[in-house]
């Protein structure tokens, strides 16, 4: 859910670049092109052409600002994949103790 949420931003992004620079909106085909291939870079040097050095700059710091974050939101998700799967473990490995636990207190439960 949160890895979508990102990736829908990144296409916005991509996409407002894209208008940014050509004018034009580009259809859901270029965006997934340029985002799958890395020819986002053709766009910032022409972006660099339009409109100055200074700008593009401030773009593509952007642009690695999000790319990081997104590389971090994908570690931290895979961390707590990995909790996950421990507490799994956990639970499968103290199954039988839980389940005596729980034996013994409904035996409580109805003796009262």
């Amino acid at each position: 859910m949160l890895r979508q949420t990102i990736r829908e931003g990144y296409r916005e992004v991509v996409e407002r670049r894209v208008f940014t620079v050509t004018g034009t909106k580009p259809d859901e085909e270029m965006i997934d092109q340029l985002i799958e291939t890395g020819n986002s870079e053709q766009i910032l040097h022409k972006a660099i052409q339009e409109h100055g050095r200074g700008q593009v700059m401030d773009t593509l710091a952007e642009i690695q600002e999000r790319h990081d974050a997104v590389n971090e939101i994908d570690k931290k998700l895979l961390d707590l994949h990995q909790i996950f799967l421990d507490m799994a473990v956990l639970v499968e490995a103290h199954g039988e103790l839980l389940d005596n636990i729980e034996t013994q207190v409904r035996s409580l439960l109805f003796a009262s």
